[in-house]
């Protein structure tokens, strides 16, 4: 619907008038478009008839802004009543300004003698000149108010533009001011994500009468209809005999499913022993964009196979092994760093979550968790946590798809109010569905360790609520860090690769402290954290698992080992530091240390004897380069002790380090031809039986009638008979000593930053 002349732009910032009751919604509203694409640069309006009452000078009408999970639609698009604020279609994930205005009719005709002004709450005149800020944490809403003596009648229409490019351009015109193509960018940008129902809502507030909720009006963003490329995941491991899925989604340069697109689906087994269910499968729009096969391998060995369509696209699958019996442990695969996202409910009434759909139908999840930032940032986050405890329970079906509760408490926070250095962002996750959001009032937790501290906090969230919890700091070369403090058993991973970087490589560091690997994996190791990696994404869209999410890189992924898919399982997973990091593929990589008949895996610290490093890696393309690294605890260096240029997919080795009792840490890591890399956990080794406390283990009995804190002898020939190799313990370490003084000037850090 092609809108006439506004003539009146709201030059001024009107008070927003809260909600006080309800009753019956006033008229009528509607959308004169309810269904777009990704990145569309749109126009359209909002509608609402005049009912019974009318609409009088002084009336207002009030629509707020949509949620998304604790932030607004400004990640993407903003708007603003001002058209020289408008700015071209961003493509790189930035919010662009649109602008909005409104006008009146009665029956065809506009109503010129009606004035409406347009306010956006986080918009105002600075010094005569308009300035608007896209604060997604900001709720934030549209105001239009009825500024005349006249009255509209019932049956009268409100017209809201948003995106209003006619509107710019005819005023622009007038105005005589001859180019007029900066108003081409004035319209509302949607967002980069696909989602299937957006709900608007809105009030009138009339005379003296409280302000009643109007009907809602809802809208769908699309996904390009364009197909970029094929997403096709297999579990890593299955078992001979018994079928498995195959899921294969068809996604855009975005990573949304394409539902949209009439393809046939086919698989190639290859030479492999196996069946699949369907010969081929041709896509309609209620598969959505995505569908699973049922593969079955008759015969043990590790298979990738090709999925292809009818236009000559095609992808290979990661990697699955098949056993002829259930192995002892398998890989899931998850992503746990999350921000935001949309619930919505359908026809039926049934409530939604579109990160769960996404990730659980199209990305083929194992493990997840939207991880909403602690108390004072979201919208309407008393709201959010109870429905991130709702979607834990609701969402989780143990054996298939795990869904972990968890925060994020940020120490920029702290940092501004004490004037001391960011102790960084930590990630907390519980090992169940209800449990307290944590809080970044600094009253209550002031840093991380300590006595107040977000440590000491999850201790009385133990007594309270008897749940359990791990931290997980991230991003640590951006976010910040503080290496100089621990909480083993606590504190146990680290996410290493995410949106932000590689927290692997360093090179040059405006860090202060002039070390151009601060903040890095080395640093970490050098300072003796005993922390496993892992990978996400931490994107702030919802896309638990999308391969396309990107800042300043594209989102990682988790490898979580465990013997099965229950919550007792996973998060025993992340105490144990059983883990590995990708950067968003699914390659099967194991790492282990064999010493005196006994198997330690990444992950893992234990008193060591005489380690033989072993690993074995089927990788999702051929291997460019594989390295070998060490850090010597307290050394100030890494050393690369091997270096490969495989060229293979699947590859296996071992290599004997050089050991003579100091306190050491291994890892591997490799990258694919197509760029990609992964990571193992690193395993310790150490001759020291106090490490026993920090959650060492001693499978090969050296410490046995030992005072901890003894060192034993790297020759020592221990005793005859090894005891198993036995994994750390499930209870929780004591948070630590005394609170660390912030102000502390042996406190390593130091980047800032206020997202992630």
């Amino acid at each position: 619907m092609s809108s006439p002349y506004r003539t009146r732009l709201c030059l001024s910032v009107l008070p927003l008038v809260p909600a006080l009751a309800r009753a019956e919604p006033p008229g009528g509203t509607l959308l004169t478009r309810d269904r777009f694409n990704v990145e569309e640069k749109a126009s359209f309006e909002w509608v609402w008839t005049v009912g019974e009452e009318g609409f009088g000078p002084g009336d207002q009408l009030v629509l707020r802004d949509p949620i998304f999970h604790g932030m607004r639609w400004s990640k993407w698009g903003d708007l603003s009543p001002w058209p020289e604020l408008c700015t071209p279609q961003s493509t790189a994930q930035r919010a662009s300004w649109g602008l909005v205005s409104a006008y009146a009719m009665r029956g065809d005709a506009v109503l010129d003698d009606v004035s409406l002004s347009v306010a956006r709450s986080n918009c105002h005149l600075s010094g005569g000149e308009p300035s608007c800020t896209a604060d997604l944490h900001r709720d934030t809403n549209t105001t239009i108010q009825l500024d005349s003596d006249g009255s509209l009648l019932p049956g009268d229409e409100v017209h809201l533009v948003v995106g209003d490019v006619d509107g710019c351009r005819e005023r622009c015109e007038a105005a005589g001011e001859g180019d007029c193509s900066y108003c081409d960018d004035c319209g509302f940008e949607m967002p980069d994500r696909a989602f299937p129902k957006i709900t608007w809502t809105a009030q009138a507030c009339l005379g003296d009468a409280d302000c009643v909720d109007l009907d809602p009006v809802s809208f769908q963003v699309s996904a390009s209809p364009v197909v970029h490329a094929i997403l096709a995941t297999v579990p890593s491991q299955a078992v001979m005999g018994e079928p498995f899925r195959l899921k294969v989604a068809l996604l855009d340069s975005r990573g949304n499913a394409v539902g949209s697109a009439s393809r046939t689906l086919t698989v190639d087994l290859g030479e492999a022993a196996a069946s699949v269910d369907e010969a081929s499968h041709e896509m309609v729009p209620t598969d959505e964009g995505w569908h699973d096969f049922s593969v079955t391998v008759d015969e043990p060995g590790v298979y990738r196979f090709t999925v292809r369509d009818d236009s000559g696209m095609e992808t290979t699958t990661n990697p699955v092994e098949v056993f002829s019996e259930p192995p002892a442990e398998s890989i899931y695969w998850g992503d746990i760093h999350v921000h935001h996202g949309l619930s919505w409910t359908d026809e039926d009434g049934f409530l939604h979550d579109a990160n769960h759909d996404y990730a659980r139908d199209v990305a083929g999840e194992d493990v997840v968790s939207e991880s909403m930032k602690a108390e004072g940032i979201e919208i309407d986050e008393d709201d959010l946590w109870a429905l991130l405890q709702d979607n834990c329970s609701r969402y989780t079906v143990e054996g298939s798809y795990l869904v972990l509760l968890g925060f994020e408490w940020m120490g920029d926070i702290a940092a501004e109010t004490f004037g001391t250095p960011t102790q960084g962002h930590h990630n907390v996750y519980y090992d169940a569905c209800e449990a307290p959001l944590g809080t970044h009032d600094t009253d209550v937790i002031p840093g991380v360790d300590g006595d107040p501290g977000l440590w000491s906090w999850l201790d009385e969230v133990r007594e309270t609520w008897g749940v359990e919890a791990v931290t997980i700091p991230h991003a640590m070369r951006w976010t910040g860090y503080d290496y100089t403090i621990a909480n083993p058993g606590v504190q146990t991973l680290a996410e290493i690769y995410s949106e932000w970087g590689d927290d692997t490589t360093w090179s040059d560091s405006d860090d202060d402290t002039g070390d151009p690997a601060a903040g890095s994996t080395k640093d970490m190791l050098d300072h003796g954290l005993r922390l496993g990696w892992i990978g996400g994404s931490d994107n702030h869209d919802g896309w638990m698992g999308n391969p396309y999410s990107t800042k300043n890189v594209a989102s990682g992924l988790a490898a979580f080992i465990a013997p099965a898919l229950t919550r007792a399982d996973i998060f025993e997973t992340l105490r144990n530091r059983h883990t590995y990091a990708t950067t968003g593929i699914r390659p099967i990589l194991r790492f282990q240390a064999e010493d005196g008949g006994a198997t330690l895996e990444q992950g893992q610290e234990y008193l060591a004897r005489a380690p033989e490093l072993r690993w074995t890696v089927h990788a999702t393309a051929p291997i460019a380069r594989f390295r070998l690294y060490r850090v010597v605890i307290g050394s100030g260096r890494q050393d690369e002790l091997l270096a490969e240029e495989p060229g293979e997919l699947d590859i296996e080795g071992s290599f004997t380090p050089d050991w003579s009792g100091e306190d050491v840490a291994w890892w591997i890591e490799f990258v694919q031809d197509d760029g990609e890399k992964a990571w193992s956990s690193p395993i310790w080794a150490t001759s020291d039986c106090g490490r026993l406390a920090e959650y060492a283990v001693d499978p090969l009995g050296r410490c046995d009638g030992q005072s901890p804190g003894e060192d034993t002898a790297a020759g020592d020939t221990g005793s005859a008979e090894p005891p198993p190799a036995r994994r750390c313990g499930c209870a929780a370490a004591p948070a630590g000593g005394a609170w660390l003084v912030l102000g502390l000037g042996g406190l390593l850090l130091r980047r800032r930053a206020t997202g992630g």
